[in-house]
């Protein structure tokens, strides 16, 4: 990408290169309200509709994630058309009002769901402007900046378009947003290559855990067991037969303690990792050390969610007392006979996750007792095949983990290209 130095000027809303301009929503087109009237009952069947999450989730309409509505013949609602940009209105966090994507293929009687507002540009801005352009332009950090304060309320907050026709955006020249906005789209093209093969990946490796599981590795002769089939040499047991210890987090309340250990909690354990925020909740050394007074955490620890989200799954690696969990976090310690990397992934299998949510209580906040956790039926292989099954496996992982790293690379890449671009700090040359 070649970049031309260029002189600036600043404005009421910053700086930007002296040869771009200024030009407000107001001036640019109108905007017009999402479907209302409608309950449950109306969707499912009938006309296209662009739910909320296809707007959050993209600078660009997703024509794959449209849901249906029913529209009544005498109903008159507006329709999105190709080149419309949509913004959500309303959200219960302020970072999130303002968000849009933009409609780039021609769908006919489109609909739009009732928190977001489409904007449709009036005929002589279509000459000048691009719409794509203003959706990458108000994702951006720049553009977020400039919505954040129009979101208004308390516990809920909603964009308002009193001031939104008011807010002032950037523009350089038509040719030079063409060439921004298809810079941008390359990316995001990989970006979504890069996404089919991680399903993909991820879709393999289910076939493959599938296959494992009720085969083995070189068996022939196989039986039904009141977790599946396989291989007639597994065994069947409890998982409490094959443990040295089943407990969960602390039950206790605790005070918050700055600078002390992290308390973490079910959400804290994702793609089989701890996660560690940086505003995560704090308690004292001496908290810490009366939760772990009879036990203490250790290297190849299992760690298994059983509270709200269940069934997440993560391992304990270089542990050196630096943090615990709430009760939402059970500890499962295998015994020397086992490999507990062979049953991270069986913990991850589709029987497993099974058994564990028939065991979760019907309450507000569905959990499973440690009780029921230690009759859940497993499979046990050799020790040797465990090896062998897990070292598979974990081949299969380390193929996704890369190219979720190859994602992240490409993410981090748009995002510096958008804050260099779309601020006109480096300009291309159309």
């Amino acid at each position: 990408m070649e970049v031309l130095q260029d002189t600036y000027k600043d404005t009421k809303i910053g700086r930007i290169p002296k040869d771009w301009k200024l030009i407000s929503f107001g001036d640019l087109g109108e905007y017009y309200g999402g479907l209302s009237g409608k309950t449950k009952v109306n969707f499912g069947s009938g006309k296209p509709y662009i739910p909320f999450m296809n707007i959050m989730a993209n600078d660009i309409i997703d024509v794959n994630y449209f849901d249906l509505v029913e529209i009544k013949g005498d109903e008159k609602q507006n329709k999105a058309v190709k080149g419309d940009v949509f913004f959500n209105t309303s959200s219960e966090t302020p970072e999130e009002v303002g968000m849009c994507a933009v409609l780039l293929d021609d769908i006919s009687d489109l609909y739009l769901n009732s928190f977001c507002f489409g904007f449709r540009l009036n005929e002589e801005a279509k000459k000048r402007y691009l719409p794509e352009y203003i959706s990458r332009f108000m994702n951006s950090g720049f553009g977020r900046r400039l919505m954040f304060p129009l979101a208004q309320g308390m516990t809920r907050y909603n964009l308002s378009k009193k001031y939104f026709v008011k807010l002032e955006i950037p523009f350089p020249s038509l040719p030079e947003q063409q060439k921004i906005a298809a810079i941008l789209s390359t990316v995001d093209e990989q970006i979504s290559t890069t996404d089919q093969i991680i399903e993909k990946s991820k879709e393999l490796k289910k076939g493959l855990m599938q296959k494992l599981f009720s085969e083995g590795i070189g068996h022939t002769e196989f039986k039904d067991t009141k977790i599946g089939r396989m291989p007639k040499g597994w065994e069947v047991v409890r998982l409490g037969n094959t443990t040295l210890k089943i407990k969960d987090g602390t039950h206790g309340t605790h005070k918050d303690f700055d600078g002390g250990l992290p308390l973490l909690s079910a959400k804290d354990i994702r793609n089989g990792i701890v996660n560690i925020p940086s505003d995560c909740r704090k308690i004292s050394i001496q908290d810490y050390e009366s939760i772990h007074r009879n036990f203490q955490l250790l290297d190849e620890d299992i760690l298994l969610t059983v509270v709200g989200t269940i069934g997440r799954v993560a391992i304990l690696k270089n542990y050196n007392s630096n943090f615990t969990f709430q009760r939402s976090v059970a500890y499962i310690r295998l015994s020397g006979d086992t490999n507990p990397a062979f049953y991270v992934q069986y913990f991850l299998s589709k029987e497993f996750t099974k058994q564990l949510l028939m065991r979760a209580n019907a309450s507000a906040q569905a959990g499973v007792y440690l009780g029921e956790l230690s009759k859940i039926p497993i499979p046990i292989p050799s020790l040797q095949e465990q090896q062998k099954i897990a070292t598979i496996l974990s081949e299969a992982d380390a193929k996704i983990e890369k190219e979720q790293t190859q994602k992240a690379q490409l993410e981090a890449l748009k995002k510096g290209l958008m804050q260099q671009l779309l601020t006109g700090k480096k300009r291309v040359k159309v």
